[in-house]
This record gives C-alpha cells, sequence and structure tokens, in this order.
C-alpha cells in the first residue's frame, strides 16, 4: 500500500484533537508504528523517519518546519523562512535572504 507523506502530517494534527489524552511521543510512536507496518511503502521513508525523530523531540517545531529541516539535512540545502529562530538549533546551511527591489 502507498502511503502518501500528507497522511502522517494529518495523523500528528488530528490525533491529539480527537484523543485528547495523547502527547506527541505518542503520536510519533504511533505514526512509526504506521510506518513499520507490512506493506506500507512511500518515497523516502528515512526521511519521514527522521521528520517524526525533529518534530517528536521539539515540541516548539511543526510537522512543517521538521520537514524543512529534514529536507535540508538531506539536500545540503538551507531553509529560507521568516521562523529563522525555529531552525536556528539545527547545523543547516546559511541562506541569505533574496534582495527584493
Amino acid at each position: 500500500m502507498w502511503l502518501d507523506p500528507l497522511v502522517l502530517h494529518e495523523l500528528t494534527y488530528v490525533l491529539p484533537r480527537y484523543v485528547k489524552q495523547m502527547t506527541c511521543i505518542d503520536v510519533a510512536l504511533y505514526v512509526r508504528t504506521v510506518l513499520n507496518w507490512p506493506g506500507i511503502q512511500m518515497e523516502d521513508k528515512p526521511l519521514w523517519f527522521g521528520v517524526l525523530e525533529t518534530w517528536e523531540a521539539d515540541p516548539r517545531l511543526s510537522w512543517t518546519d521538521a520537514v524543512l529541516i529534514q529536507r535540508s539535512l538531506k539536500t545540503g540545502r538551507g531553509v529560507w523562512s521568516r521562523n529563522h529562530r525555529d531552525f536556528a538549533r539545527y547545523a543547516l546551511p546559511e541562506v541569505g535572504w533574496p534582495d527584493v527591489q
């Protein structure tokens, strides 16, 4: 079965809202379990395990920021974001702000 990465994001968003006692760690464990189900296939599964680890480790970090961090670490490209403080804790490549005329 092919699993789209958007489903992972939906799980991280919906589960704690419907199951109020679920913590970020609980949600990450559940999603990790889903990723490990036999027959689950998706593009670049190791990236998504890394995203889960990053997201789980920092409660201030959004899922999208965790994705950007992991993609940056994998590709060597920086992250261009107004939320640069969220990324300062990670050894990401430097990105300058573009000149806007």
